[in-house]
Parts: structure tokens; C-alpha cells; sequence
């Protein structure tokens, strides 16, 4: 009788601890999704400033395409991001363009790679205004961007290579 008595205590205190794991993930669920919001409210903020539609902001993709026309000049840069390491590249350099378009300095540049959110919220609901610029210069930024990817692909071959031989001098 008292087995069973325990037997019963273990097992109210392990689902204890499964709503304890439900209860801490919903929480982080509903904490993902409210930066969500504000990261699309203040992205909808920062592109009315730029003279793009609010709405282009809560389309996947085209957002990343209107992000990119509004620092590049040119929407299709967006394409660069699938390119392992260049993606990096080109999501920093945008968001120094994006401070410098809205004249704020390199720190704010730092704070908006770093928290986006928080620094796009300041973006787009402070009084910050966006400044086309008459041409945009983007040469440098794809050569970085181009060189960054071809010593990727020239790193993983040389990598590849010498697992090869590694794996060949072992097996004899």
C-alpha cells in the first residue's frame, strides 16, 4: 500500500515537471512572437520613411527586397544572401547603409546588427529622417562580397583535400 502511495508521488511529480516544460516553452513561443510583431511594425515604420509601401514589410522575401532597394539601390543584392558567408557580408553592410541613409552613426550601425528589433523600432518610430542618396556606389560592396565567397569555395576545397589525404595515408 505505501509502494503505491509513492509510486502515485512519482508520477504527479514528473507531470509537474512536463507542465513546468510546457509552461517555460509556450512563454519562449509567445516571447518569439511578439519580436516578431515588432520587428515587422518597425520595419512597416522604416520603409514609409523611405518612401516604400508599409505593406511590402510583411511579405517574406519581398521585405528582404525592399530592405535592399532601399540601401542598395537595387532590390536583387538580396539575392547575395544565399551565398554562404557573403550573406554576413551583405546583411552588416546593410545595415551601415541603413544608419547612414537615416544619419545616424557607425554605434547605431553596431546596435543594429547586434538588436535589430530594438534599433529598427528606434528607427522608424523616432525622429530620424531618411535621406536618399543621389547615386549608390555598390562595387566595392559586391567585390568584398564576391571575394568573401570564392575564398569560402577555395577554403573548402583545400579542406576537402586534405581530409582526402588524411584519409588516404591512414588506410595504408
Amino acid at each position: 500500500m505505501v509502494r503505491r502511495h509513492l509510486h502515485i508521488s512519482q508520477q504527479q511529480e514528473s507531470s509537474g515537471y512536463v507542465g513546468a516544460m510546457v509552461n517555460g516553452l509556450l512563454s519562449l513561443f509567445f516571447l518569439w512572437v511578439v519580436l516578431i510583431v515588432l520587428q515587422i511594425v518597425a520595419m512597416c515604420k522604416v520603409f514609409t520613411k523611405a518612401g516604400k509601401p508599409w505593406w511590402s514589410a510583411i511579405i517574406p522575401f519581398y521585405n528582404v527586397y525592399t530592405l535592399y532597394e532601399i540601401t542598395f539601390g537595387n532590390g536583387w543584392y538580396f539575392l547575395m544572401l544565399f551565398l554562404p558567408f557573403a550573406n554576413v557580408v551583405m546583411s552588416i553592410v546593410s545595415m551601415v547603409r541603413l544608419s547612414r541613409l537615416f544619419g545616424k552613426s557607425n554605434g547605431f550601425a553596431v546596435g543594429l546588427v547586434l538588436l535589430n528589433f530594438v534599433f529598427m523600432l528606434i528607427l522608424g518610430f523616432g525622429d530620424s529622417t531618411f535621406v536618399a542618396p543621389e547615386s549608390y556606389d555598390n562595387k566595392q560592396v559586391v567585390t568584398i562580397a564576391v571575394v568573401v565567397f570564392v575564398g569560402y569555395i577555395l577554403f573548402s576545397i583545400l579542406t576537402g583535400l586534405a581530409s582526402c589525404s588524411v584519409a588516404t595515408s591512414s588506410m595504408f
